[in-house]
């Protein structure tokens, strides 16, 4: 049975990512990568799409919804899982959550 490949990116050692992240790397080919432009090359050079790429926001803004549009082009056929910790808590409600 082939594994799912898994990519994380973010703080991994994160408190509120932390299960998450050794959980994939048990259950998955998980790699890492800290920030949106690195995890874009990840995908560019890699053969194929991951299964899922893991998005760890610790807080509100980190990441631009431009910088997510363009990691989506690099890997169109990749499902994105975005992991908000407790401070975008609400951000659904009276923020701007990433389109798509």
């Amino acid at each position: 049975m082939k594994q799912a490949s898994a990519l994380f990116v973010g703080n991994a050692l994160h408190v509120e990512f932390r299960h998450v992240a050794t959980w994939l790397e048990q259950h998955t080919n998980m790699m890492h990568t800290k920030t949106l432009a690195d995890a874009r090359k990840q995908c560019l050079l890699s053969k194929t799409d991951f299964d899922i790429i893991v998005i760890g926001a610790s807080r509100p803004y980190q990441y631009r919804a431009q910088d997510i549009h363009t990691l989506r082009q690099a890997a169109p056929l990749s499902r994105l899982l975005a992991l908000l910790g407790s401070w975008c808590e609400g951000e659904l409600r009276s923020g701007h959550p990433w389109p798509g």
